[in-house]
């Protein structure tokens, strides 16, 4: 039985799988890493970065990725759920904040809302 190509899916042995899916994380590791500081560092020239060394730009891209990451991705989250939506009496109940009076509490300020 031959396989046509490496299809992450169709792989019956898992070394072949892990070896594949590993290379396309260092693939996609760049995307999360250099090109949100990267992107950053361009648009608002810092410390001269349009200016600089690729060396230079590289190694200020890293960490500013790994400030800006965390801060795009939670406020497309907000504004993802902002659009759907999201149910707060699930989510308290998910979380064990709320106790049954607090619960009733909530449900009631949920309906006036």
């Amino acid at each position: 039985m031959a396989t046509r190509g490496l299809i992450l899916g169709l792989l019956h042995n898992f070394t072949l799988t892990d070896i594949a899916a590993s290379i396309a994380a260092v693939c996609l590791f760049p995307l999360f890493v250099l090109v949100p500081g990267y992107a950053v560092a361009w648009l608002l020239d810092l410390f001269g970065f349009r200016r600089r060394t690729w060396l230079f730009r590289a190694t200020l891209s890293v960490p500013l990725s790994i400030a800006i990451a965390p801060i795009l991705s939670s406020q497309a989250m907000r504004t993802f759920k902002a659009a759907t939506g999201p149910d707060r009496l699930q989510a308290a109940r998910a979380l064990g904040a709320a106790r049954d009076t607090d619960l009733a509490a909530f449900e009631q300020q949920a309906l006036v809302d």
